[in-house]
């Protein structure tokens, strides 16, 4: 393609520790590295902007920061998230409760709350919101910095902060599915354009404000990753793999459109999965019972302790987010035909234009049977929904060759220290050659189906110019 391979040996050090960091901690087998834990009191702060408010275009909109989500009303917090957005789901009241309810994301976890919401001076009407977390490590984010924090102190210089930690985390905690992020209620155009603005703005107060070192935005939508740009965040490219629904009306319309080499290794592995006594189930909305949500979360946590060593979410938020969200959930089962027994799970949330695939886990192990929970069986159900994609989480370059193309995700960085904002600057265009290289070279050699692959560079908004691969749309 002409684009410059991403420099590993750059000879700066920060550019060696970053990039060694980068591709050590990418891998399927990724473990948690030690935390760079601080006292709990390091990640206490003020309760509000120490600022009245913001004022953009004669529009008055003042800030309130809160420590928990249940301080803001579910209405108004999910009005402000829309009810269509992608990724909504994750952003909703409901789910950022039982993050917080469960402990999964709470200050004993180095996870401290710090929701960001804008109001109308003048009516207290809720215009905007942010899910914003104050934190001292940089577990559960699936974008990774670590090698950020080991370089920041020997290049930051005063006033700026000199740990990297505390930092503030804009995300859905344990959650890599791409979405809005400044979230803003209905309203005119040019209303919602100043409270984005506003919110930008608040969260670099509520950085200085805190005393941390830094505002991370990750899994952003393009929208949001533009706004925050000419605010002057950085931006961060990574890769995901999602299936895309082409007008298909049944599995066997996927196949045919897939490369005979690649539709004959699909048929395999369903093949294996078919042969092993296996019954596998689509459940949903009452479909789901109490057995299934209990033997899923120990496939869960078993499953996980075995790959990381530990796991995030806490032991009963899958009973409480699935009694709050019912509906939205397809959790795919294996059950042994002859016994009843269950032996494998991959719970999904269903929103109105995907599938999102987010936990697997099983009690042995089985042949392809991963592969069959996790991307064939929700292909199958996105298919009979009429759904246009799903993502499967993560990572994950298997996917390609089971018709997951690779897919940009945007994260925005935005660091107080002049000499480590440069430092950043480079680092970021070095990674941004890799990741475009990679999802050319994914797209180009490594596309499973058969047709034109620009068409699906396109389809990201990229463009080959020169010899350059080029974000032409947000």
């Amino acid at each position: 393609m002409g684009a410059q391979p991403w420099r590993m040996w750059a000879p700066h050090v920060f550019i060696f520790a970053a990039a060694a960091a980068h591709v050590m901690l990418h891998g399927e087998m990724q473990r948690i590295i030690r935390r760079h834990s601080l006292p709990r009191a390091d990640i206490e702060g003020p309760s509000e902007l120490r600022a009245r408010g913001v004022t953009l275009e004669s529009t008055d909109i003042a800030l309130t920061v809160h420590r928990s989500i249940a301080e803001v009303d579910r209405g108004e917090w999910d009005t402000s998230v829309g009810r269509d957005s992608a990724g909504r789901a994750f952003q909703t009241w409901d789910f950022l409760s039982h993050l917080e309810g469960s402990g999964s994301a709470h200050i004993a976890e180095g996870w401290a709350p710090r929701h960001l919401v804008a109001r109308d001076q003048v009516t207290g009407e809720l215009l905007g919101a942010v899910a914003c977390y104050l934190k001292d490590h940089s577990h559960g984010e699936y974008v990774f910095d670590q090698a950020w924090a080991r370089a920041y102190s020997s290049i930051s210089s005063p006033p700026s902060p000199r740990n990297y930690y505390p930092k503030l985390q804009v995300c859905t905690p344990f959650t890599p599915v791409s979405g809005p992020r400044l979230h803003v209620a209905p309203g005119p155009p040019a209303q919602q354009a100043a409270v984005r603005r506003a919110l930008c703005r608040g969260l670099k107060q509520l950085s200085a404000s805190l005393g941390t070192s830094s505002v991370h935005v990750t899994f952003a939508s393009r929208a949001d990753a533009a706004t925050l740009r000419k605010e002057g965040f950085l931006l961060r490219y990574g890769l995901q793999y999602h299936w895309r629904n082409r007008g298909f009306c049944t599995f066997d319309d996927f196949l045919m459109a897939l490369k005979q080499s690649r539709r004959r290794s699909v048929r395999r592995e369903r093949r294996k999965v078919k042969e092993s006594g296996l019954r596998i189930l689509r459940l949903r909305g009452a479909q789901i019972e109490g057995r299934h949500l209990r033997a899923f979360e120990c496939f869960y946590m078993d499953t996980v302790e075995r790959h990381a060593g530990t796991s995030y979410l806490k032991p009963g938020f899958f009973a409480a987010v699935t009694a709050a969200m019912r509906e939205q959930i397809l959790l795919v089962v294996a059950e042994d035909s002859r016994s009843g027994e269950l032996v494998a799970g991959a719970l999904n949330f269903v929103g109105s234009d995907c599938i999102y695939g987010r936990y697997w886990g099983c009690s042995r192990q089985h042949d392809s049977l991963h592969f069959e929970l996790c991307y064939y069986q929700v292909i199958e159900e996105a298919i009979a929904l009429g759904l246009p994609r799903v993502e499967a989480g993560a990572q994950g370059e298997h996917k390609i060759a089971r018709g997951y193309m690779p897919t940009l995700t945007y994260a925005a960085v935005q660091v107080a220290d002049g000499n480590f904002r440069q430092e950043l600057e480079r680092f970021l265009e070095h990674e941004r050659e890799r990741t475009f290289t990679m999802l050319a070279v994914h797209s180009m050699r490594k596309n499973p189906f058969r047709g034109e692959p620009a068409d699906h560079l396109r389809s990201q908004g990229i463009e080959l110019r020169g010899d350059r691969l080029e974000v032409v749309r947000y």
